[in-house]
């Protein structure tokens, strides 16, 4: 019996387990979760029904949108869609149960590496103190997406390389959008939640009028449950390896995109913008 069971056994007895005959239950921890998402809809697409699991189980869920998704095809201007997109995000996480929203409002379709940026990120991740980090796999097809997993693992390899003191790792999923996972390494039965996730889903309308990416990700999820024989819904993952990230620091990959630079004069922690 290892030591935290028998302290656990003990004090059971001594609070008179034995005589009420009833186990007192074990309470979790409050976990602090983020979640980088490229796009508004990108998070509940790729780990919406793991988001809604982690609010019911009491864990503080933080979702970063790295750009408000003003690019895509839609009847409204750039500037009235980033309004629209951004409240369809609000109008989501409240479906899911997650309050910390922060809107980077980057440009979509030109995330790009600069040293701003990936202060940014650090301080993000530092401010938060996650326990576990969502964000896309590095091989999905759209290259917002890709940036975000690049420009993330930067800021992770930079806090990694600066830490003077101890730090705690946080675990590191890549989540599946356009492009699905080759890989698997870890799988989450999100069939309890799976209304909530699809609920969430539908109130980026101006997306599922473009794409019917509701029923897209049902059909992905039962597939991944059939496959992975992981309940009827599941939801996969690739787990980051710390290996990699201390590589991506020793090889000094700076992810440069010189077609879309950013503008890095707005990228202060003003541009913060936070929805309680």
């Amino acid at each position: 019996m290892k030591t935290i069971d028998l302290l656990f056994f003990l004090l059971v007895v001594c609070t008179g387990y034995a005589n009420s005959g009833t186990m007192p239950e074990k309470k979790s921890l409050a976990l602090n979760i983020l979640v980088f998402s490229p796009h508004p809809d990108d998070d509940v697409i790729g780990c919406g029904g793991s988001i809604a699991k982690h609010i019911k189980s009491g864990h503080n869920v933080t979702a970063v949108y790295m750009t408000s998704g003003t690019a895509c095809p839609s009847r409204y201007s750039p500037e009235e869609l980033g309004i629209v997109r951004e409240k369809e995000a609000t109008d989501a996480a409240d479906i899911l149960g997650v309050q910390n929203l922060i809107f980077l409002r980057y440009p979509d379709g030109g995330l790009a590496y600069s040293p701003e940026v990936i202060a940014m990120l650090e301080g993000l991740i530092k401010q938060t103190k996650p326990d576990k980090i969502y964000i896309p796999h590095k091989n999905d097809s759209h290259k917002d997406h890709k940036m975000t997993y690049q420009l993330v693992c930067q800021a992770l390899a930079s806090i990694l390389q600066k830490s003077l003191e101890e730090w705690k790792q946080p675990i590191v999923l890549c989540y599946e959008v356009w492009t699905p996972l080759q890989y698997v390494s870890h799988k989450e039965n999100i069939t309890d939640y799976m209304p909530l996730k699809i609920a969430a889903l539908q109130k980026h309308a101006s997306q599922i009028e473009l794409v019917r990416f509701d029923k897209a990700v049902k059909a992905l999820n039962r597939y991944r449950g059939i496959m992975k024989e992981c309940g009827r819904y599941c939801e996969c993952f690739e787990l980051l390896k710390w290996s990699l990230l201390k590589k991506t620091h020793a090889a000094k990959i700076h992810l440069h995109t010189p077609d879309h630079n950013l503008d890095t004069e707005a990228v202060t922690t003003e541009s913060f913008v936070v929805t309680p």
